[in-house]
């Protein structure tokens, strides 16, 4: 046996709304009051309220060409791979990066994002080729990935160890 239940509005023994629906449109609650989900809320399938973060930092030795940051500060999904430093999407999204090196050479530093092992925007040249000028590239961009693409922190020249970040998260 089954049973539908009609109704646009369900209250409180004091007569207060807890649900209500009009046009289409479910609201639970009122202003000021605090709504507890069980569970997992979604929209279409998705995770609402979900986070992907991540912060990592610091290098075995100074380095360039694919940067890999062997510790992290945090890793909310654990898709930053301190092995092979890659960021991995778990799903599509606008997703915003940072990074940040100091060269290690006296010379500029240029650091940029590749995409799935392509650069994929000019990156940051910041000047200095003297001895001792030492200079820092920073580098933020928001990008659209699918899921499973996965974004590295790259230079071109030598930047030193322990100066250095490598982070980001999902907007929506």
């Amino acid at each position: 046996m089954t049973a539908i239940l009609k109704v646009d509005t369900i209250q409180d023994t004091s007569g207060n709304n807890i649900i209500n629906e009009s046009s289409d449109t479910i609201t639970i609650g009122a202003s000021g009051d605090t709504t507890n989900i069980i569970g997992t809320l979604q929209n279409n399938g998705a995770g609402v309220g979900s986070s992907d973060a991540f912060h990592a930092y610091d290098m075995s030795s100074n380095a360039s060409g694919t940067l890999v940051l062997t510790s992290e500060l945090l890793d909310d999904g654990s898709n930053y791979n301190t092995s092979n430093g890659r960021y991995t999407a778990p799903s599509a999204g606008k997703y915003h990066f940072y990074c940040s090196g100091i060269s290690a050479t006296g010379s500029d530093s240029y650091i940029n994002f590749h995409l799935n092992g392509s650069v994929i925007n000019g990156g940051t040249d910041q000047g200095g080729n003297t001895p001792n000028s030492n200079t820092q590239g920073i580098m933020i961009a928001t990008i659209d990935l699918s899921a499973n693409d996965y974004i590295t922190m790259v230079s071109q020249n030598n930047v030193y160890n322990n100066y250095i970040f490598f982070g980001g998260y999902k907007l929506y």
